[in-house]
Order: C-alpha cells, then sequence, then structure tokens
C-alpha cells in the first residue's frame, strides 16, 4: 500500500480533492484466470473480500492505510464495491 503514497500525494499538489478506487490490486496476477477478468487483472472489489473471506485482515488493512493517507492529505476517498449475487 505503502507504494502508493506518493501519487496520492502528487494528486493533492495537483489539485485533486478525492480519490476513486473501485480495482481489486491485492489479487493482482500475471496468469489467465477466467474468474478475474482481462486476464485475472483489473477486478472490482467484492463487499465479500473485507468482510467474510479468509484474506479480510488483507483487504481491511489495505482500506485502512489507504483512507488513512487520504484523510492526511486531505482528499475524499470514495469506493466501488460488488456484491456477487
Amino acid at each position: 500500500m505503502e507504494e502508493t503514497f506518493p501519487v496520492l500525494a502528487r494528486y493533492r499538489e495537483k489539485g485533486y480533492t478525492g480519490v476513486w478506487n473501485e480495482n481489486d490490486y491485492l489479487r493482482w496476477s500475471w496468469s489467465i484466470h477466467p474468474d478475474q477478468g482481462f486476464l485475472g487483472n483489473w477486478m472490482l472489489f467484492n463487499i465479500f473480500d473485507f468482510t467474510l473471506s479468509k484474506e479480510r485482515a488483507l483487504y481491511q488493512k489495505y482500506l485502512f492505510q489507504l483512507c488513512g493517507k487520504c484523510i492526511e492529505l486531505g482528499l475524499d476517498f470514495y469506493g466501488s464495491f460488488g456484491c456477487p449475487s
């Protein structure tokens, strides 16, 4: 997560007031996986990853760190989470 902090700071310096996050980079894969779209990448966050999955601690830590940095920089956070049916 910390590797994105300079990018967030640069956005703020350029006058942006918020960030939008919807893609799940925590499960980034270079291999083809049919359930993850676009050759395993650009999958939307699934709300269940943050609440019920075995990896929820990782997802929650990511979100807390991202939101914490946005607060520090004075950026609003906007997120999009998928909810599979």
